[in-house]
């Protein structure tokens, strides 16, 4: 018997031919990789630049509000005849070359200011009463003011239906109340009890201005020029139909002096110690389109910082407060 002996060089030229076709198909794996990878590279340096330009347009349009509100005096924003939406001002700016524009400056003091709730270190009873009725105006429950009084106050002891610190180390994850008072309404997120529904419903009407900030002493009083009739009854002890009377009168002539509200005598005793007719405290909102990205800024203005300044004392990026 023969045996027959494979041919070596065709052996090892199958071989080589395999070898090769490998190489590059992992030669063009790679290629391709980095040819991902780069235009990812430059994808993201894009967007970090856009980001990065969107941002300082938004911070020129804090700068251009803050002109604005200084060149127009202390009595630009204080009467409004729309309380539906209590712009101040609002534009949109589309011929900037980087991008687009858009900014809203908006009244924070017709709202009532959920700081008020703690005055040195104690529960205040009458603003308790307001924002107990006002609550309850909105359907919601009236109890909540508990748990917003325990979320401020210093103390670790519950007040009724309120919560400390042994109900919000339980939860999943834990986290402890903050025990000061709120620098931006958006804590309220944080406050057990309070549903996205809830805080959603109750936004328009409150605000957190902390003692000191836009010339407010403690409590700080409502603008009721840009008020809802829900805020006029609460702080007031009106009716909601009599506030609802003072908002078509309001609407029609806005009050430029305390003195010419003339309450209703239903009207609490005290009510003209919660109201006033002057506003230091606005809300400006920017939203910058560049390129492909998008970015959101918050500020609160505070107007009475100081003679002939104002301070941004709160600025949020991508958020809506």
């Amino acid at each position: 018997m023969k045996r027959v002996r494979a041919n070596g060089p065709k052996r090892q030229r199958g071989v080589a031919l395999v070898t090769a076709i490998l190489m590059v198909a992992i030669a063009t794996a790679l290629a391709a990789k980095m040819v991902w990878d780069s235009q990812i590279g430059m994808r993201r340096t894009q967007s970090l630049l856009d980001m990065e330009q969107a941002q300082q347009l938004a911070l020129g349009a804090e700068a251009v509000a803050i002109s604005l509100l200084l060149e127009q005096g202390v009595d630009f924003g204080n009467f409004a005849q729309d309380i539906s939406e209590p712009i101040i001002y609002e534009a949109n700016i589309e011929d900037v070359s980087l991008g687009i524009i858009q900014g809203r400056l908006i009244d924070m003091q017709g709202r009532m200011n959920i700081n008020n709730l703690v005055v040195g270190g104690a529960v205040n009873e009458d603003v308790k009463k307001q924002f107990q009725d006002l609550l309850g105006f909105l359907q919601l429950d009236p109890q909540l003011v508990d748990l917003l009084s325990d979320w401020i106050d210093s103390d670790t002891i519950p007040q009724g239906a309120g919560a400390e610190d042994g109900s919000y180390t339980a939860l999943q994850p834990p986290y402890r109340p903050a025990n000061n008072y709120l620098q931006d309404i958006s804590e309220l997120r944080a406050i057990g009890g309070l549903d996205k529904e809830s805080y959603e419903l109750l936004l328009p009407h409150v605000t957190a201005i902390p003692p000191g900030w836009c010339g407010t002493s403690q409590p700080s009083k409502v603008n009721i020029n840009f008020s809802s009739a829900e805020v006029i009854a609460a702080v007031t002890g009106l009716s909601p139909g009599d506030a609802a009377n003072m908002v078509q009168q309001r609407d029609q002539t806005p009050w430029d002096d305390i003195n010419s509200i003339g309450l209703p005598p239903t009207a609490n005793p005290n009510a003209l110690d919660y109201i006033d007719v002057k506003t230091s405290c606005f809300a400006l909102s920017v939203i910058v389109d560049v390129g492909r990205s998008t970015l959101t800024m918050y500020s609160l203005l505070d107007r009475a910082a100081g003679a002939n300044q104002i301070v941004p004392r709160v600025r949020a990026y991508g958020l809506e407060n």
